[in-house]
């Protein structure tokens, strides 16, 4: 466990604390995003789409997830707290399930407005959603949430571990009675409520425990100084008199709830200090320095309102009436009392979730680029991952069975998987295998650098040409450069790989004319040139599963149906076909023959 990473110092003291959880979330979520946009601009699909998709993935998941997370648990942790309570997200609650599907439903809905293919993008996405729960899994492991449940004494490490003082498993075991805690490291609520001491509490240092309480008598010793400096006297007993009132007042408002405190009994109790703070307010216009004595008065409430609320947090630690705790400066005892216990025995199982994350984002990223209809990737996912999601949760004991002999997380599991296999049949049946929104993306082009001494005259640069009225351009094939036959032989080979495609639909044409004919892709019309993107099939070969054959530009077999298809137009072809052909050109290559 390290919930705490390392903190970032301040100037003035203290410092910002990095959690270990948070960590790995930011690590995790930065580097889907990452592989998310690498992945989108191998299948030429706009990157910056998926950027968009990915923060509101961000808002949309944790506000999903401490939702679900607050409905699940709100009789047994935050009705009594209330609402301000389940707002509050940095004290920790969130469930997987509820932010995954809240995220899913606010991309869907930003692609369908936007006119971008759903399906293509959210193959897009699998991959890395289970890459990022990797890390979230991680980011459990430095947390201790998510824990196992008890195992026997026999399994060894790492398959079981114990966690130390403090801890969600060892808070766990202490409410079910499976594990032991002298009452030096237990708190009596004012309600009868048993916990242990908070792990954060008691692991803080002398100066950060009483730092407060140390500002507040400094404070406290400069309103006194200027009390016995103020002038006539009975001016000062005045001032004296209403700020000692206006300390009795103000205890008498708790930070925390009070049994029998109710919110008319708070209510009277503030206007009685507004009062009182008035009558100091008053009695302070009187003499001459009373604009320092009022600022002096405001440092010294300000200073014992932030010593009353560090008590408060740490009222587990310092001890009451009712909790008996070593003086000042023995805290080191507690500190070493609490090294010595720890939890039970219980099955790591959060580097499980990260190894099976971690083998669903390679399963799904190798079916990406072999998948034959958009859509497919998310499908598998949402078929793996619940039932993987199933096995796991029998080992963790952090969740209730409240849903029907089963935890809320099975429970959802188990109704998604026939889901998701009426998804799978429905776009592998009835809807396109590839999304009519999805658009080839154009990288911009990159500006050149500028010259240091610019040619004059008009430029030579070529225009571009428009790719709807294309003139037919020459395929006469050019004489090859003079070099050594190894090299030859190996950039014609590299040709033929980089130039491999496969169209959707053949567009025959006479052979014999085919220097004749415009060179110009048979599906969106865009100008072609050498050596771009020449394919023809052997004639008879006309059935579905009819296999591609591949020959250069220079090299037409006049036996041949000749086909061309620019390389975007490729791109948005599914990847076995893209795989296949290149498998055929190296054969072809070697053998002649397809």
């Amino acid at each position: 466990m390290l919930p705490t990473v390392f903190t970032i110092p301040l100037p003035g003291g203290g410092g910002i604390p990095i959690k270990g959880y948070g960590l790995m979330m930011m690590i995790g979520f930065l580097s889907a995003i990452y592989l998310c946009m690498r992945r989108a601009q191998k299948v030429r699909s706009d990157p910056d789409i998926v950027l968009n998709a990915g923060f509101l993935a961000l808002l949309f998941g944790v506000f999903g997830a401490r939702i679900f997370y607050v409905v699940h648990y709100w009789d047994s942790h935050f009705k009594a707290r209330g609402l301000m309570a389940a707002l509050d997200v940095t004290s920790g609650g969130l469930e997987w399930y509820g932010g995954f599907l809240a995220a899913v439903v606010a991309i869907t809905i930003y692609l369908w407005i936007k006119g971008h293919s759903v399906r293509l993008f959210l193959d897009i996405m699998a991959p890395s959603v289970m890459w990022g729960l990797a890390f979230g899994r991680l980011g459990c492991t430095l947390n201790g949430c998510c824990f196992g449940g008890t195992c026997p004494s026999y399994i060894p490490w790492p398959l079981a571990v114990t966690f130390p003082y403090g801890s969600p498993a060892h808070i766990h075991h202490v409410r079910s009675n499976r594990a032991a805690v002298p009452r030096e490291l237990m708190y009596i609520s004012a309600f009868g409520w048993p916990t242990t001491i908070s792990r954060e509490n008691i692991a803080m240092k002398p100066e950060q425990i009483y730092g407060p309480q140390k500002k507040y008598k400094q404070a406290s010793e400069a309103l006194q100084a200027a009390f016995d400096q103020i002038s006539p006297p009975e001016a000062a007993e005045r001032i004296v008199k209403a700020w000692r009132r206006s300390a009795i007042e103000r205890r008498s408002i708790p930070l925390a709830p009070v049994p029998g405190m109710t919110i008319e009994k708070l209510r009277e109790a503030k206007r009685r200090l507004d009062e009182v703070r008035q009558e100091v307010a008053n009695a302070c216009a009187a003499v001459p320095n009373s604009k320092q004595l009022r600022d002096l008065i405001n440092a010294e409430n300000a200073a014992w309102l932030a010593w009353e609320t560090h008590s408060n947090e740490l009222r587990d630690l310092l001890g009451d009436s009712q909790n008996p705790r070593p003086a000042p400066g023995r805290i080191q005892e507690l500190q070493n009392l609490a090294k010595e216990f720890r939890s039970a025995r219980v099955f790591f199982v959060q580097p499980l979730g990260f190894i099976n994350a971690m083998i669903l984002a390679g399963v799904l990223s190798l079916f990406f680029y072999r998948r034959r209809v958009h859509g497919a990737t998310f499908g598998l996912m949402f078929v793996l991952y619940p039932i993987t999601r199933v096995i796991l949760e029998w080992v963790r004991a952090d969740n209730p069975i409240d849903s029907g002999g089963l935890t809320i997380s099975q429970a959802i599991s188990v109704g998604i998987v026939p889901m998701a296999l009426v998804y799978m049949f429905i776009i592998y049946k009835f809807l396109p295998p590839q999304s009519p929104r999805a658009q080839i993306w154009t990288p911009p082009p990159e500006e050149p650098p500028p010259s240091a001494n610019p040619p004059s005259g008009p430029s030579q640069e070529p225009e571009p040409a428009d790719v709807l009225s294309a003139s037919p351009v020459d395929l006469t094939p050019a004489e090859p450069p003079s070099q050594p036959k190894a090299k030859a032989k190996a950039k014609r080979r590299k040709s033929v790989l980089e130039t491999v495609v496969v169209a959707p639909d053949a567009v025959e044409a006479d052979s014999q004319e085919w220097s004749e004919t415009e060179a110009i892709c048979a599906k969106c019309g865009a100008a072609l040139h050498p050596p771009e993107g020449l394919v023809y099939q052997r004639p008879g070969k006309r059935s579905r599963n009819r296999v591609p054959g591949v020959a250069e530009i220079d090299n037409p077999d006049p036996n041949t149906v000749m086909e061309l298809i620019c390389e975007s137009c490729f791109d948005m072809r599914p990847p076995q076909d893209k795989s296949r052909a290149k498998r055929l050109a190296k054969k072809w290559w070697k053998t002649g023959k397809v």
